[in-house]
């Protein structure tokens, strides 16, 4: 082999393997995107219970003030 080709088959290895590289890159932010928007559902969920109990909590103020 001369120097060209053995020059043109390391770069086609090296081009491959960045391919393989840059895939597994793609696939991590996809997932990390995933995982980024399953957080925001939980926070969401949880930041409406927070806000379903205030309205309980101001009836019991309510509640005890008329009681006693």
């Amino acid at each position: 082999m001369n120097l060209a080709e053995e020059a043109l088959s390391k770069l086609a290895t090296h081009e491959a393997q960045c391919e393989e590289r840059l895939k597994r890159l793609d696939e991590k932010i996809d997932d990390t995107r995933n995982d980024i928007d399953e957080v925001r559902k939980d926070v969401k969920s949880v930041n409406n219970t927070v806000l379903a109990i205030y309205p309980f909590i101001l009836g019991a103020i309510v509640v005890s003030q008329w009681l006693s």
